[in-house]
């Protein structure tokens, strides 16, 4: 189906843009039955010293499964804020893939960052990412699972999770909360990822 090796970066693309009525349309390719559509985002306060992150989990057919927004405090800052925003997306693939590993076999994670998910298919790590303690948790965690794959999509195709991500500020204390109300935003948002999106940015017409 595929695999945990280091693939070329078109291969950890697992969607498809084209033009349609003179825009462009992102959409996701369809996944195959039985594999578990894993999204995931996070984003940091520098002034609170707090992640945010959010999950999402949908079935081939994009039904969701489960969901959840969850909210970190953390000590001291390790670097600036571009440092910490990576940290952020790392801490948060390691977040859902742990959330996952005793209840699906086969899984298609997707992280809107870039950077995260190039380093995290390494197939030699040299152990100087800022972010390595949770990088090594993570390839730890991918022999809990038959199958898997991390992938990059940009945004326009990760807006459910970070809706939840943004959720996760609203949360009163550092904490997890499960399956969110899906109210008429996140619905929207569901929506746009399952159909497909308008967006101008010509980087990703090629």
């Amino acid at each position: 189906m595929f695999s945990e090796r280091s693939q070329p970066e078109r291969a950890w693309q697992p969607f498809w843009v084209k033009k349609k009525r003179g825009k462009q349309v992102i959409r996701m390719k369809k996944h195959t039955m039985g594999t578990i559509l894993v999204n995931t985002d996070a984003c940091h306060n520098s002034k609170e010293k707090k992640f945010f992150f959010g999950g999402l989990v949908r079935d081939a057919k994009f039904d969701v499964k489960s969901s959840y927004c969850e909210q970190e405090n953390y000590k001291s800052n390790e670097g600036d804020d571009n440092d910490m925003a990576y940290i952020a997306e790392v801490k948060g693939i390691h977040k859902v893939l742990d959330f996952c590993k005793d209840k699906y076999d086969n899984i298609m994670l997707v992280s809107d960052n870039l950077n995260a998910i190039r380093n995290l298919n390494k197939v030699d790590q040299d152990g100087k990412d800022i972010a390595q303690p949770t990088i090594n948790q993570i390839l730890s965690l991918k022999r809990h699972f038959r199958n898997i794959i991390l992938c990059y999509a940009p945004r326009e195709l990760n807006e459910a999770a970070d809706y939840l991500a943004n959720l996760a500020k609203e949360l009163q204390e550092a904490k997890r909360k499960l399956d969110p109300p899906a109210d008429e935003e996140l619905l929207k948002r569901l929506k746009d990822d399952a159909d497909g999106r308008w967006f101008k940015r010509e980087e990703l017409s090629t």
